[in-house]
């Protein structure tokens, strides 16, 4: 028996999101349907009662007392009846705002959750349902089991026109693989390697039964080696400790000979296997496996060197950098040539070399914050300069040539720094033009590390961009634009500034005062 909060408590006074009145009468039609096998009246109750517990992501206390109950009772109902309703509950658990439950009820909540899981996993072996839904209550019962790798049902129920949204587990930022979602035509690379020795659940599992039934002939030829790890990690029962590409082995293979039609259940499956693969984020550019990046912090993420040997083309659109930063604002994937990183080459897609690289000394992820700006300092005579700046506002400078920092940090910006320019001035003279994110202004002398204008300003919405234009008397003026569309040119000398004649142009009040205006043609 599953420790439960009785009904009749007036404890429930207290909870967020159901009444004992709902959780009564959702209990005697499913207890009817388990006897008629009428199931539409109980699903349409469970869908109002569910939504009281999880709403827009967030679990309210009310799951902790009304879900022993109800998982109880439809763990006693046909397991074919209770595919929803078990899918559901994993969306529950795996909410992405579900917070610790009332002490009192904690107990009741884990041991509905082994029940759950026995429940869930005896109605996936009994019965063939669609093979996206099949998908689902695989991972439903991982959730059941405890492991990270069950969020990834929120991924894959909310699938948008085959687009993979994946969150990096070092910076967080997300990342869009555009079109993944396609039966690929060969397996990938390897199988992912289970841990040695692999650790068996101590206090017994119902995954037994899920080994036995994951044949090595259910994907054809190629894919036997994955299933394996799939039959392993169930024979295993699951345990939170194993690796996320693994458990995804395991879904993948459960899909193939529990997903209906078999045709259907095997090409989802050999879709889901290509998320044992890898992907390189777009804004720390390093490489992690899809799995840890279908998890909100998943324990044990490291980033990989790279993946160890050549990737499928799924896996090639998931590891560019290139394309995960941009394949979802130009219109899909196919846009453009594909480019991963291989040591110091650049690779198009088919693997082909397409440039040498250079990695630049001392820029290594995180190292010293982001890099949101660049540009390049030539100077007569002198060896040519790029310079980086970003979220701490710092400077750097790297020889071109060969990559090295050739100078210190130059001295702190006070926001972050989203844009930057050189300009040639006369007599030779180079400087160099940052914008920040609160719309300050600095002006260096790269040769010097020194200041020339101390950072000031204050544009709304920052300085987007910048760039240096000569104008017909000789001078060299700084343009400037900001989100809201002014775009301004300032003199490098005095600091003034005059609105360009653009019909865009939004002149902050804020603004230098400026004596005479200077248009752009």
């Amino acid at each position: 028996m599953i420790p439960k909060l009785p009904l009749h408590s007036p404890r429930w006074r207290d909870l967020h999101g159901v009444r004992a009145e709902e959780v009564k009468a959702l209990l005697a039609q499913l207890a009817s349907a388990a006897d008629t096998e009428d199931s539409d009246e109980w699903r349409q109750s469970w869908t109002a009662l569910a939504g009281g517990l999880l709403d827009d992501g967030t679990v309210f206390d009310g799951a902790y007392a009304a879900l022993p109950h109800l998982i109880e009772a439809a763990a006693a109902m046909p397991p074919g009846q209770t595919v929803d309703f078990w899918v559901d509950l994993g969306s529950i658990v795996t909410a992405e705002d579900r917070p610790p439950g009332p002490a009192d009820l904690e107990a009741g909540f884990s041991a509905a959750l082994r029940a759950a899981e026995e429940a869930a996993t005896r109605s996936l072996l009994s019965t063939g349902v669609p093979a996206q839904v099949c998908a689902h209550l695989v991972l439903a019962c991982v959730a059941f089991a405890g492991h990270h790798m069950g969020e990834a049902l929120w991924r894959l129920r909310d699938l948008r026109e085959g687009c993979l949204q994946l969150v990096c587990p070092g910076c967080e930022s997300d990342t869009e693989i555009p079109d993944f979602f396609r039966d690929p035509l060969h397996p990938p690379v390897e199988a992912p390697e289970l841990p040695d020795p692999v650790r068996v659940r101590a206090e017994g599992h119902p995954w037994g039964k899920a080994a036995a039934a994951l044949r090595s002939d259910a994907l054809g030829e190629g894919w036997e080696s994955f299933l394996r790890v799939g039959r392993e990690v169930a024979a295993a029962g699951v345990p939170d400790d194993m690796p996320g590409q693994a458990v995804l082995c395991l879904v993948a293979g459960m899909v193939a000979v529990k997903g209906s039609p078999r045709r259907a259940g095997r090409e989802w499956a050999r879709t889901l296997m290509s998320l044992t693969g890898h992907f390189r984020c777009w804004d720390c550019e390093r490489i992690w496996t899809i799995a840890d990046g279908l998890a909100e912090h998943p324990d044990g993420a490291y980033p990989q060197e790279r993946p160890t040997a050549a990737l499928t083309e799924a896996q090639t659109d998931a590891a560019g950098a290139t394309v995960s930063a941009t394949a979802g604002r130009t219109g899909g994937a196919g846009t453009g040539t594909r480019f991963r990183q291989d040591g110091t080459r650049v690779l198009a897609a088919d693997g082909t070399p397409w440039s040498p690289m250079v990695v630049f000394s001392d820029s290594a992820p995180g190292l010293f914050g982001s890099v949101d700006a660049l540009t390049v300092v030539s100077r007569p005579g002198r060896p040519t300069l790029v310079a980086g700046g970003g979220d701490r506002g710092v400077v750097r400078l790297w020889d071109l040539t060969h990559g090295r920092l050739v100078h210190d940090l130059l001295p702190g910006h006070p926001d972050r720094i989203r844009s930057m320019t050189a300009m040639a001035l006369p007599g030779d003279r180079v400087l160099l033009a940052s914008g920040g994110d609160t719309g300050t202004i600095a002006v260096w002398n790269p040769a010097t590390r020194e200041l020339v204008r101390e950072p000031a300003g204050d544009c709304p919405g920052g300085i987007a961009g910048m760039c240096a234009a000569v104008i017909p008397d000789g001078r060299t003026l700084l343009v400037t634009a900001t989100p809201r569309g002014a775009v301004r040119m300032w003199d490098a000398d005095t600091a003034n500034a005059s609105d360009a004649s653009t019909p865009t142009a939004v002149r902050s009040s804020r603004s230098p005062p400026s004596p005479s205006p200077t248009a752009i043609r």
